[in-house]
């Protein structure tokens, strides 16, 4: 069965995501990634996301590494690792319309539980990324919230406990969550951006913190994920925009107590966070704790062709916006302890709260 989602993301990038499905949604959250800004039609889509067996364009291409098929505008390969193997296409990169046509397949129970996030994880979230970056708004991997019209956003690594310390200020400091894995920035206003949310509801409303603590947990949340679900009008309120107040790079520790870096060198800031969003791209995490690699390889192949492309000015882009992002506001690190508790959320509120 052929199915196809339309969605619109602040009014800035429509996109269409076109599937073939072969077993009913167990767990759509989780399977479509982006449902809060699903939409019933998007007239104008600048991102088409087909997914499930395709034909292959081949215009006219050079061969890298014996794997990529590289072309004006065009990338194709084929790909293996682990328990997975996948083919894409992506065309019209440098066009208003860009493209990707992936088909992949994993062994075991992801193909059956949540088969379309492969697509989604691997490639079509960098490619919203970029057609994002094109109209001047930037993705950033980090969480965010607001209160009184301000932004509160940290940035970090995985299990720099992000998650934990958001949920935390919803629930007990009236802050309005914006995400906590990405979120969306132009100039100094930082965009909402809740990705998997039905899975953080669950989270928010049911555990003490992010992390699952054992199989009731596990068994309790994939009921949850079972059930109907209204993203607009959620237990979690979404909060749209706010300004940005401070910006937190989160770090794990092996320290017993929370340190906290004040008014820190925003070049720093700004190079911790470009490469922060690098990395992401270099790796692919489909839960159930596979995880393969991402994107990185193929822009590289891409752009040995194609030294002056898109791709490349995006990220020189994406550079200056984050410069612009910090101009005036406050930039800390802190340092977050081996072992997290509530004590660690009342401390950086406080920090807040002083300002």
């Amino acid at each position: 069965m052929q199915i196809s989602h339309y969605y619109n993301i602040h009014d800035v990038l429509q996109m269409k995501i076109q599937r073939q499905r072969r077993f009913p949604d167990l767990f759509r959250d989780i399977n479509l990634r982006f449902s809060y800004f699903e939409v019933d039609h998007a007239d104008n889509p600048s991102l088409i996301i087909n997914i499930g067996k395709f034909k292959p364009q081949m215009p006219e291409c050079k061969f890298v590494d014996h794997q990529y098929h590289v072309g004006d505008g065009y990338f194709y390969c084929r790909d293996k690792e682990k328990i997975a193997k996948w083919e894409f296409e992506i065309s019209g990169i440098e066009d208003e319309v860009t493209t990707l046509n992936f088909d992949g397949s994993i062994l075991g129970l992801h193909e059956i539980v949540y088969p379309h996030i492969f697509a989604q994880n691997m490639i079509g979230r960098f490619l919203i990324q970029y057609k994002l970056g094109l109209k001047n708004y930037f993705m950033i991997h980090a969480a965010s919230v607001v209160k009184d019209g301000n932004a509160f956003v940290f940035a970090g690594r995985g299990g720099a406990n992000k998650t934990s310390i958001i949920m935390d200020l919803v629930r007990n400091y009236d802050f309005t969550f914006q995400g906590d894995d990405w979120i969306v920035f132009k100039d100094n206003s930082i965009y909402s951006f809740p990705a998997h949310f039905q899975e953080f509801n669950f989270r928010a409303n049911v555990l003490p913190s992010e992390h699952l603590r054992g199989n009731l947990d596990r068994f309790r949340l994939f009921q949850y994920l079972r059930r109907p679900f209204d993203y607009q009008n959620s237990g979690v309120k979404v909060q749209k925009d706010g300004k940005l107040k401070t910006l937190n790079i989160l770090l794990k520790t092996n320290n017993e107590k929370l340190k906290i870096k004040k008014n820190v060198d925003k070049e720093l800031i700004r190079n911790m966070l470009y490469y922060n969003n690098r990395i992401e791209n270099n790796g692919t995490s489909l839960s159930m704790g596979l995880e393969l690699k991402g994107i990185s390889r193929y822009l590289l192949g891409y752009s040995f062709i194609n030294p002056k492309n898109a791709f490349q000015r995006y990220w020189k882009d994406f550079h200056i916006a984050i410069e612009r992002l910090l101009a005036d506001v406050s930039c800390n690190i802190i340092e977050v302890p081996d072992k997290y508790d509530k004590s660690v959320t009342k401390e950086i509120c406080s920090l807040f709260l002083d300002d």
